[in-house]
């Protein structure tokens, strides 16, 4: 569940501007949403602007499952490259705001 604040979608910290056109409106109008994460929407870098634990980590063959501790959210992440990091250590990421999905909290209905 994420609520919009000061423009944000948090607990992420999104720019409501970093949405797909059209999303963000409606977004800002309901307030709260659901927000649904694909692993490809989390983007592991360096200047990532958010930190998470990584709690685990699979190499499937052409690319790896990274599962992320942030906050009190747990994230699956894929990277082709090879994590520089191990289980229990932090690593930097961002959120691709335009590959989220949001749905309505009542409803369910995808926006």
């Amino acid at each position: 569940e994420s609520q919009v604040e000061n423009e944000r979608l948090l607990p992420l910290g999104i720019a409501l501007s970093d949405l797909e056109t059209g999303i963000s409106e409606q977004v800002q109008k309901l307030g709260k949403v659901l927000v649904g994460i694909r692993p490809e929407a989390i983007e592991i870098s360096p200047q990532g602007v958010l930190t998470g634990e990584v709690t685990a980590c699979e190499y499937m063959g052409d690319h790896y499952v990274l599962e992320l501790k942030y906050r009190d959210i747990l994230l699956t992440a894929t990277t082709v490259a090879s994590p520089e990091t191990v289980v229990g250590k932090s690593v930097r990421f961002g959120v691709n705001g335009k590959s989220l999905l949001f749905f309505e909290l009542s409803a369910g209905a995808r926006l």
